[in-house]
């Protein structure tokens, strides 16, 4: 997963091998935007919660890094796309990392308004407040 090879990871799987799987895979997956890679380690079951020792979650890291390339792919089904993924996994979006972002606040202060759009469907709280103000009110 920290080559971003797909094929690899594909390998890894296919020998038989599950030792591995863990939120640290998913999260590498979802930082880089490798909606395939993240993909193939839900399948063999990451954990779409599992937080880092700051308390980033899978979700939160493909909300903070979704940058321009990921935001083009938005409309192909790919970060959107992906979110809904997460969401349907059983990604929990209330979650917060230790200083308090949601990944909506995440998506809010990035402009990213197709990933917010996908959280706030799936029940995230536009009210909440981070910092004296509301997701509403950043976005």
């Amino acid at each position: 997963v920290r080559a971003n090879d797909v094929e690899a990871v594909r390998t890894y799987f296919e020998n038989g091998n599950r030792d591995r799987v863990d939120g640290l895979a998913l999260r590498l997956a979802c930082k880089r935007g490798n909606t395939e890679i993240a993909r193939l380690v839900l399948a063999h079951g990451a954990n779409v919660n599992a937080p880092n020792s700051s308390g980033d979650t899978p979700i939160l890291n493909a909300c903070f890094y979704g940058h321009a390339e990921i935001v083009r792919l938005l409309h192909e089904g790919g970060a959107v796309g992906f979110i809904d993924e997460l969401l349907r996994a059983g990604a929990r979006h209330e979650l917060t990392t230790l200083d308090g972002w949601t990944p909506l606040v995440m998506c809010a202060r990035k402009g990213l308004s197709g990933m917010a759009r996908a959280l706030l469907d799936a029940g995230a709280d536009a009210e909440y407040m981070y910092n004296g103000s509301s997701c509403a009110e950043m976005a």
